[in-house]
């Protein structure tokens, strides 16, 4: 039985309630990975005779999972006021003593460096405190293990507190505690929380910075935007553990640099260099005088250099290929900014190594179905700005990927040479219509673009939606049931979670694919 089938099992229906309380009930029986207090009260029924340790009281929700899990053990639970009436338990003690001073520290030194385990939960959840407090813990040698809380939710937990901490002394077990992300941190491995794999070596990822708006034709709305707007979002592609490469201009090392935890810092590469050396860039004069000569609706943040930004990706992963600086079989593009995508999509990087599995095709968000006759048709194609597919996160088998690069790059010339040039997420369809077998795609939308990379777990009606309604609508029934099979699967796993409305249109949609093609799992 998994940890995870273990906590889900628990029943805290049982708990003492106790009159007056404020605690919400409802969230307190929560299904683990969406709620944490099963966990708790799991980790707690490890021990017995233990003292254990909430920081963070406020409602008394915490104190109680965790006295729920053993009445044997003693909770001690911390908070610096009780804003909220709270039960009374006998094996739970409130104090409003403050364990983020060293006087609280003193204070209680000899309890909490034996305790079995802390929960930490405080507020305001901005990660310096929360960091100090494992200092002080790891450098007076506790031997326990803290459960932190609000990982990944929150930026400054994320930026101050859980990527300072050495992979080796962490464990992320969010899909067992609460949904804002539960993290484990010990010093040395234990039964409960063995030693973690280390991420897969075979794994380069490139990404970069460049500062579009020292370029010529910036414009007001990119002039908008300083670079720390897209610095300040580059924390967690900096603190990827996994090998990577970056590219930037002299200037930007040092900011960059300086994001990287230490210890990563051997699995890293800065390449420094202008902007103006990667070679599409001279393109950029035809590129502006295709948008006068045929002019479209776009974003004014699509300038000419902004394209050629993009575009610079191919050339960069190339160079990156051919000179394999970690002896890599495979490779990724990722956006430096890619937090801005919200932050189940950074939640989500972390796990994407340790899949089991090395796509060895392109592999890139299908977003939206595209129909190979819309996109031969440049006139028409072109004319709207059509994006189907996501270039801010990709990735494949070395093979693959040069062949694709080197196809995104024809692809950029043949268009410009005929007037025409946007972006080049316009190019993956272009590329994929005319080598298909080069491709496997997952499904969701840019908000999706990392979260659903192994199954379409957010938002998963989006590709029945758009791709697999589109691609109905093209006559291409292989592609529709490929994405249908893709959210059904899901769905019957319990990872996509769909209304009854929704249910409905992906089985009728799936059921007509079905005898149209003789493609597909069963269905009710």
């Amino acid at each position: 039985m998994t940890q995870l089938a273990q906590i889900q099992a628990l029943d805290l229906t049982s708990s003492v309630i106790g009159t007056g309380t404020a605690i919400n009930w409802d969230e307190f029986r929560g299904e683990a990975g969406r709620e944490h207090y099963k966990l708790l009260a799991w980790l707690a029924s490890k021990f017995t005779d233990a003292d254990i340790f909430d920081i963070g009281t406020h409602r008394g929700a915490s104190a109680v999972a965790l006295a729920a899990g053993g009445s044997t053990n003693r909770i001690w639970s911390f908070d610096l006021e009780h804003k909220y009436p709270l039960p009374t338990l006998p094996n739970v003690t409130w104090s409003l003593d403050n364990l983020m001073t060293a006087e609280g520290q003193a204070t209680w030194r000899d309890r909490l460096l034996g305790s079995a385990f802390i929960f930490l939960d405080i507020d305001p959840h901005e990660g310096t405190r929360e960091l100090e407090f494992i200092g002080w813990l790891r450098t007076a040698g506790y031997k326990g293990f803290v459960v932190c809380d609000d990982i990944w939710y929150f930026k400054e937990m994320r930026d101050n507190f859980w990527y300072q901490i050495p992979a080796a002394e962490k464990v992320d077990v969010t899909e067992l505690g609460h949904w804002s992300g539960t993290g484990i941190w010990r010093t040395e491995p234990s039964k409960l929380w063995p030693a973690m794999p280390p991420t897969a070596s075979s794994w380069t990822v490139v990404t970069a910075y460049f500062d579009l708006t020292a370029m010529p034709d910036a414009s007001i709305s990119i002039k908008a935007r300083p670079a720390e707007h897209y610095l300040a979002a580059a924390r967690s592609t900096m603190a990827l553990e996994q090998n990577l490469v970056v590219f930037c201009e002299p200037s930007s090392e040092a900011a960059l640099r300086a994001m990287r935890p230490a210890w990563l810092l051997p699995r890293t590469r800065f390449v420094t260099m202008s902007f103006e050396d990667f070679p599409l860039t001279k393109y950029r004069a035809k590129i502006q005088q295709n948008r006068r000569e045929k002019p479209y609706a776009f974003d004014d943040r699509n300038t000419a250099s902004y394209y050629l930004l993009c575009m610079a990706r191919y050339a960069m992963l190339k160079q990156v290929m051919a000179e394999n600086p970690f002896q890599s079989t495979h490779f990724a593009w990722l956006n430096i900014c890619i937090e801005r995508m919200g932050w189940r999509n950074v939640a989500a990087l972390p796990g994407l190594w340790h899949g089991g599995l090395l796509r060895d095709a392109v592999s890139t968000c299908w977003i939206d179905y595209q129909p190979k006759e819309l996109v031969e048709n440049w006139p028409e194609y072109f004319k709207w700005g059509r994006c189907g597919m996501c270039s801010g996160f990709f990735t494949g088998g070395e093979d693959a990927m040069k062949e694709f690069c080197d196809g995104m790059e024809a692809a950029f010339l043949e268009t410009l040479e005929a007037g025409y040039g946007h972006a080049d997420e316009q190019l993956f369809s272009i590329v994929y219509w005319r080598q298909p077998g080069l491709f496997e795609h997952y499904y969701g939308d840019y908000q999706e673009m990392i979260t659903n990379y192994w199954k379409p777990c957010d938002r998963p009606f989006e590709p029945v939606r758009l791709l697999a309604t589109h691609a109905a609508g093209a006559g291409d029934w292989e592609t529709c049931a490929r994405a249908c099979d893709a959210v059904w699967r899901a769905w019957k796993k319990g990872v996509a979670a769909l209304d009854d409305g929704q249910l409905r249109e992906l089985v009728r949609l799936y059921r007509d694919v079905r005898r149209r093609t003789g493609v597909g799992a069963e269905l009710p």
